[in-house]
């Protein structure tokens, strides 16, 4: 199956690397980016990955979605701050069988857009990887890379099951999921306590699990995550949290989105990946005081919007 054309709503490095991959394998894949259009129409999109370097020469792309053609598929991956913006840019490129699919972090953007375009348009994509923008059009992808991906609105899996078929045509791993809520919160028992932390303390991953009380703040972190999933009837494997560690052990100094963001100042992505997941929990009557801290502290930190 075609999805053809595809528009890619955020060209950063999760959507720029993504959708990159999809050019690579001949999709029809056009891109929206506020800030990189001109470099990348100049010079391409360069990506730099651990399973192997490419370059698009020639790329689609644009600074307003009211230029792109109306798409079959249009994948979201603007950060979690323009949350604003989200159906305001993606109606330019809706047509009357189009779907889309939230490649974002945390909870509460595919309802955004569900309430706007129709829940049976909508599934979520959760990517379990390592990417940054390293410069204009320039995208380093340095570990892991899997897609999983959901209905919004039903536990069907055969869109699902489609779209992961395309993404593997093109060389990324991929799967369906009948039960999209649980892994969202399953990439939320790392989101949490590493974007968190990360950005509260300004520490990389190695760092935050190099002393004991670090590694022990990141596992009782998790727990809240665990312990607030459970209260909502998601459960995850016992070896969940070791697993998590373990593996992001094998990623060295990996700097979080969310530390990236503070760094430069930018806005970043509390409400999506911290303030919505410690609201749900305390509506589930469950205690998660490191995560109402992690939310108080994240908000104390200036940034230029």
């Amino acid at each position: 199956m075609t999805f053809d054309p595809i528009a890619i709503i955020g060209a950063g490095a999760v959507g720029a690397y993504y959708g990159a991959r999809l050019a690579q394998a001949g999709a029809d894949v056009h891109f929206f980016t506020r800030s990189d259009c001109a470099p990348i129409r100049a010079h391409g999109l360069r990506v730099q990955s651990f399973v192997g370097d490419f370059t698009l020469d020639s790329v689609n792309v644009y600074d307003d979605t009211a230029a792109m053609p109306k798409s079959k598929l249009i994948i979201v991956s603007l950060k979690a701050t323009a949350q604003a913006d989200y159906v305001r840019l993606v109606r330019p490129v809706v047509r009357e069988d189009s779907i889309i699919l939230c490649l974002q972090n945390g909870l509460g953007n595919e309802q955004i857009l569900a309430d706007a375009f129709g829940a049976d348009r909508v599934l979520g994509a959760i990517a379990y990887t390592c990417i940054n923008r390293v410069g204009p059009g320039e995208i380093a992808h340095t570990a892991h890379g899997k897609l999983r991906i959901g209905e919004f609105g039903s536990h069907s899996v055969t869109r699902a099951e489609q779209i992961a078929e395309m993404w593997r045509r093109a060389k990324v791993p991929a799967d369906a999921v009948s039960d999209l809520r649980r892994f969202r919160w399953h990439k939320l028992v790392w989101n949490i306590p590493f974007n968190g932390w990360g950005a509260a303390m300004d520490l990389h991953t190695e760092a935050l699990l190099a002393t004991p009380t670090g590694a022990q703040l990141v596992r009782d972190t998790m727990q809240e995550v665990v312990d607030a999933a459970a209260a909502l009837g998601m459960t995850f494997e016992p070896d969940l949290i070791d697993d998590q560690i373990a593996k992001t052990r094998e990623m060295a100094a990996y700097q979080s989105s969310m530390q990236l963001d503070r760094q430069q100042q930018r806005g970043m992505e509390i409400d999506a990946i911290i303030t919505e997941p410690l609201r749900q929990a305390e509506r589930a009557g469950v205690r998660v005081p490191l995560i109402r801290t992690l939310d108080r502290l994240l908000r104390a930190i200036p940034s230029r919007g």
